[in-house]
């Protein structure tokens, strides 16, 4: 059987697709994308993704030429193609400035190239949402400050370079420059000690995911859940401080972190299932 994607203003075999070795995203990563689950067919978060795209199209001068209903309509054809109609799935966009084999320069109007495809839950990932991960501290690779990270463009070196040294362990966490613990691979981080939520609030070294986003303002909605948030950096000393820790991303939702390195953490399961609560109440109020 075939895999079904959305290939520029088409849905076509996977097969049949091919991507010019012009186009400006395989030769300079230049252009951006984004991921996002779909909920008993319900595509519940999407308007935040959706926004995203839009500041970040505005912020390259890549257009986004579809519309959120447009995308809507797009990724619930894609579930029906790929028979995930009754199956947990999940989507990535992608798109680039397109085709241009001139050099790095930037001409006054381009073609983007457009993909959106239709992806399975794994197993690892619905595995690690309930049993967590074990996560260890890159210390070689401190974070420097960007603008860049603002913006989920393709420009993901950063987290390949975890993912590689990542070791026997699930996770990285990257640090900055004063060794505060930042954020996952792919993941914003949190820790909590009772029903506080610490994390770091810097614009300049992470992406501030829509999931992240959810809780926060499920919790400022929902104050009969009894959450705090604290927005503070955390060191590696601080640990010994927390109950628990957790990442946060739009594919696997919340998920536990077991241990920073040798640091093991008691965790409290109900505090990541009432968040899990939160979440879905507050896309579904």
């Amino acid at each position: 059987m075939d895999n079904y994607i959305f290939f520029n203003n088409k849905i076509t075999p996977l097969n049949k697709v091919f991507i010019s070795i012009h186009d400006r995203g395989f030769l300079y990563g230049d252009g951006y994308f984004d991921t996002f689950r779909a909920f008993d067919g319900e595509f519940y978060d999407f308007k935040f993704h959706y926004s995203r795209m839009l500041r970040t199209s505005r912020f390259l001068n890549i257009p986004l030429p579809l519309s959120e209903s447009q995308f809507i309509n797009i990724m619930k054809d894609l579930k029906s193609k790929n028979n995930f109609d009754n199956k947990e799935c999940y989507f990535r966009v992608t798109v680039t400035r397109g085709i241009d084999s001139s050099g790095p320069t930037i001409k006054e109007t381009h073609i983007p190239t457009v993909v959106i495809e239709a992806r399975g839950i794994s197993d690892y990932i619905n595995d690690k949402s309930q049993k967590g991960v074990k996560a260890t501290i890159l210390y070689d690779l401190k974070k420097r400050e960007s603008v860049l990270y603002n913006y989920k463009t393709l420009n993901y070196l950063s987290s390949i370079v975890g993912f590689v040294n990542r070791r026997n362990y699930d996770d990285v966490i990257f640090i900055d420059k004063e060794s505060n613990l930042i954020e996952g691979i792919t993941a914003n981080l949190f820790f909590y000690k009772g029903k506080t939520l610490y994390t770091s609030n810097r614009d300049d070294l992470f992406l501030k995911g829509v999931t992240r986003e959810i809780i926060l303002k499920g919790i400022k909605k929902f104050p009969e859940y009894k959450f705090s948030v604290r927005f503070k950096e955390s060191g590696v000393k601080d640990l010994k401080n927390f109950d628990g820790a957790f990442f946060t991303n739009s594919v696997s939702l919340i998920y536990p972190i077991i241990s920073i390195d040798d640091h093991k953490f008691s965790g409290r399961a109900e505090i990541i299932s009432k968040l899990k609560e939160i979440y879905f109440k507050y896309l579904k109020e």
